[in-house]
């Protein structure tokens, strides 16, 4: 009898800020768990969630005591949040719903509250990981010219080239876009009548409002380029290249309603729709590329697309398009 009285007055205990601190950690264990199977109002309770437990172990380690395990787990779950960033955000309804719930002054380090930001930051590294790749890629689909300088031309020039198109990205990166112009124009000193060189100053010249030497730097590319839809898929790799998705698809979307069977334009396109959010057009854009490049017998092409479609399957929550579907 003593037992099941001490039992029952146990569990009607009043709870201590340890208890709370761990019922917190707890419930965001279990939200971080499920976002995907979570509706966006339970999502949105994340962000209050974390206030609630970095406050509450704040207040406890104020007052002195051993509270390493839950800071870990605390710690933890931040980081777990960081790496499911782009996912939670789309759990949570958007950008413009977060917003809604925000407070009107977010404490200092509550880096969740503007996670749009994390997820920017990490669309932006994707991008330029995704584009070292992409520039192999079209490579492949240029001229003559830009083959014969990539390949043929005396080392020196080639590095300079490189050494040059690195120096006008990190410029503009800065927003220095004149700055990014002079680069490009001592890389041509280096390799003439290179129609990729002259696409990123005509980029950099209309992002500096000057559309007058823009048109002038795209119709000189185009004429080298000779093949317009060469063109435009090297403007679509530099406007992905300058952060400019939507005008890349633009191109791409020319060149795709002319020949659809093109695979490095599905690439480009599923890049662009990666860095708009779009992301279930991304991965039928990528399983496009992997298709039509395998039927050309593009191996590299073909991998490349299937490792961007297993990405995005992994971000998006759902199985990978070679899962099969049940049918009971």
């Amino acid at each position: 009898m003593r037992t099941m009285l001490s039992k029952e007055a146990e569990r009607h205990k009043p709870l201590t800020a340890t208890d709370r601190l761990r019922e917190t950690l707890d419930e965001l264990e279990r939200q971080i768990g499920v976002l995907g199977r979570s509706s966006p109002e339970e999502v949105r309770r994340i962000p209050s969630l974390l206030d609630e437990a970095t406050v509450q172990l704040a207040e406890l380690k104020s007052k002195g005591g051993d509270f390493l395990a839950e800071e870990v787990r605390l710690q933890s779950l931040y980081a777990r949040l960081e790496r499911k960033a782009a996912a939670f955000l789309n759990a949570a309804g958007g950008a413009a719903a977060l917003a809604a719930i925000r407070p009107a002054e977010v404490p200092e380090g509550h880096w969740w509250w503007h996670i749009e930001r994390i997820v920017a930051e990490q669309r932006r590294a994707r991008l330029k990981q995704v584009l070292r790749i992409a520039a192999i890629v079209v490579a492949v689909v240029i001229v003559a010219a830009i083959i014969y300088q990539a390949f043929l031309a005396p080392d020196p020039a080639v590095r300079e080239r490189a050494l040059r198109i690195d120096a006008a990205g990190a410029l503009a990166e800065q927003g220095d876009y004149a700055g990014a112009i002079q680069e490009i124009q001592i890389a041509q000193t280096a390799v003439p009548d290179d129609p990729y060189l002259l696409i990123m100053e005509g980029a950099y010249y209309e992002q500096l409002g000057q559309t007058e030497s823009a048109e002038q730097a795209f119709g000189a590319a185009k004429r080298l380029a000779e093949d317009e839809s060469n063109f435009l898929i090297m403007r679509a790799e530099v406007y992905l290249r300058t952060f400019q998705p939507a005008r890349a698809l633009e191109d791409l979307q020319v060149v795709l309603a002319r020949e659809p069977e093109k695979a490095v334009a599905h690439y480009l396109r599923g890049v662009a729709y990666q860095n708009l959010g779009r992301l279930q057009e991304a991965v039928t854009s990528f399983q496009m590329a992997a298709d039509y490049a395998s039927a050309a017998g593009d191996t590299q092409l073909e991998g490349m697309s299937r490792v961007q479609i297993s990405y995005l399957m992994q971000q998006m929550m759902v199985p990978p398009l070679t899962t099969p579907t049940p049918t009971s």
